[in-house]
């Protein structure tokens, strides 16, 4: 799709506060991944094993808190969202006032965002003291039919619309404490199949918190198999009780804040170029539509998922650059010049690799690993020697 100036134009300068909101969260967001990332690459377990008859058991030793600022920044994101549209309601009243809410001897208050799970309550909210003498909230109204289009009631499943999702997230971190959050075990994969081997019932389902003495896998004594044990860091939704891997709670409630909620709310429908996450808070916009053209539309969660999966890949390029009984290039030298690049550029020679392994044409593919091996060899120091 071309972007140009027109490609926002469904937002009125009296809305423009949102993009900023919106950006805002991003940043959370990108601050949040980082930190969890840097844990993770630690390692949050460590393991132990015992053995107890003719069997072996690997249980978990040792558990690593999470940092404290990780319930609190997804708290802090889960709050701005919610202001966000808190924010937009506010303002198309006092737009659609022509004044300030004071200045209309309206209670503020009462211009808010509900998130009901039952038509009735939400025809209660509407019928409240504080809204019935502002027209822009009540039943016939645009502004009125677009918050009730945006309702949990209206859909299959209201306990996890995300309205209700993150008017709870927000009820809880505002009135009881921050959002609970912990480390579970996520996937138990084992590096091949073995008779006897068992891995942690539901481990890779039902996220719950690890706990010292937890059974991870066990097999026959005597009988050795790698396995490969995935971290979780989940987070509870208060109302449901389900644990839910965290980053993507907060990226699914925060892309229907920017793509459905912020757009239905304005315009009456999400179908509009959604806002670029990826606006510079850290300088001042005159030219706003500049400012939004040049704005970076990766989300953070994006870009965390690509050096999630790029940081797994750099030891896996470096493998299949040095495997063979006589390689043109040494493991350490490909790992070595893998660090050095970007996680596009990681996945680029992956990517290629990928294709040289589906290719029938042997000549083009060694090409293709005779160009990523001479960067290789081209990378590495000259012999001082």
């Amino acid at each position: 799709m071309a972007i140009d100036s027109s490609t926002f134009s469904w937002l009125p300068d009296h809305h423009r506060h949102v993009a900023y909101t919106l950006a805002h969260v991003d940043k959370l967001i990108g601050e949040l991944a980082g930190i969890l990332f840097s844990y993770l690459d630690d390692g949050p377990f460590k393991f132990a094993n015992q053995n107890w008859n003719d069997r072996s058991y690997v249980v978990l030793r040792d558990v690593r808190a999470l940092p404290e600022s990780v319930p609190r920044i997804f708290a802090d994101a889960t709050t701005q969202l919610r202001a966000a549209i808190e924010h937009t309601i506010y303002t198309q009243v006092e737009h659609e006032l022509g004044t300030t809410a004071q200045n209309a001897d309206f209670d503020g208050r009462g211009i808010e965002m509900p998130a009901h799970l039952e038509e009735q309550a939400f025809a209660k909210w509407s019928n409240d003291s504080r809204r019935k003498l502002i027209g822009s909230l009540q039943p016939g109204s645009t502004l009125h039919a677009r918050i009730r289009s945006l309702q949990p009631f209206l859909s299959e499943d209201p306990e996890r619309h995300p309205m209700r999702v993150l008017a709870e997230y927000t009820n809880f971190a505002k009135h009881r404490s921050p959002s609970i959050a912990n480390v579970g075990i996520g996937p138990v994969i084992p590096d091949f199949e073995s008779e006897g081997l068992n891995v942690a019932a539901g481990a890779g389902s039902r996220l719950r918190p690890a706990k010292v003495g937890d059974v991870v896998a066990s097999g026959p004594r005597g009988v050795l198999v790698p396995l490969s044990i995935c971290p979780n860091i989940a987070v509870q939704q208060p109302h449901t009780q389900d644990w839910n891997v965290l980053m993507h709670e907060l990226n699914n409630v925060a892309e229907w804040v920017r793509r459905t909620a912020i757009p239905t709310l304005i315009t009456g429908s999400s179908d509009v170029a959604a806002l670029p996450p990826g606006l510079d808070l850290r300088v001042a916009h005159e030219d706003f539509s500049s400012a939004l053209l040049a704005a970076n539309r990766t989300t953070s969660f994006e870009r965390n998922q690509r050096r999630i999966m790029a940081h797994g890949v750099r030891d896996g390029l470096a493998d299949v650059l040095s495997a063979g009984d006589n390689p043109r290039v040494e493991y350490e030298a490909a790992l070595t010049w893998a660090r050095t690049l970007d996680d596009a550029d990681v996945l680029a020679r992956m990517s290629v690799l990928e294709k040289v392994a589906g290719a029938g044409d042997l000549a083009e593919a060694e090409r293709l690993v005779g160009a990523i091996v001479q960067e290789v060899l081209e990378s590495a120091p000259l012999d001082a020697s």
